[in-house]
């Protein structure tokens, strides 16, 4: 929106001006209405690596929700019954990795793709 500002000192010059910035936003490239943040140009950069990362996170979160709202009814029944099923997942987890989840060591994520 730097062709509305109210102060023209921080508008486009001219049309020319914007229609490069125009270009610049459909290629896809930094443009100069507002410079490309140093997350934001990681991300760019590392597209495998800020996926996973993400991807990581909403697991994390979708999980402490479960927990959170599970655990309380859990626990009532009875603290062992609730450690118990959160060990059972726990297992079946590290199972699942173990046997589908080949060996990375070594490998950089943008190759694994």
């Amino acid at each position: 929106l730097q062709c509305l500002r109210k102060n023209p000192a921080r508008r486009y010059a001219g049309a020319r001006e914007l229609a490069e910035d125009l270009r610049r936003f459909l290629g896809g490239e930094p443009i100069r209405a507002r410079p490309e943040g140093r997350v934001r140009a990681w991300c760019r950069r590392h597209k495998a690596l800020a996926g996973a990362l993400g991807l990581a996170a909403a697991a994390q979160w979708v999980s402490n929700f479960v927990i959170s709202q599970t655990f309380p009814t859990l626990a009532d029944i009875g603290l062992a019954l609730a450690y118990g099923i959160y060990t059972a997942f726990a297992v079946l987890s590290f199972l699942f990795v173990a046997r589908f989840v080949r060996e990375t060591k070594g490998q950089h994520l943008e190759d694994m793709a």
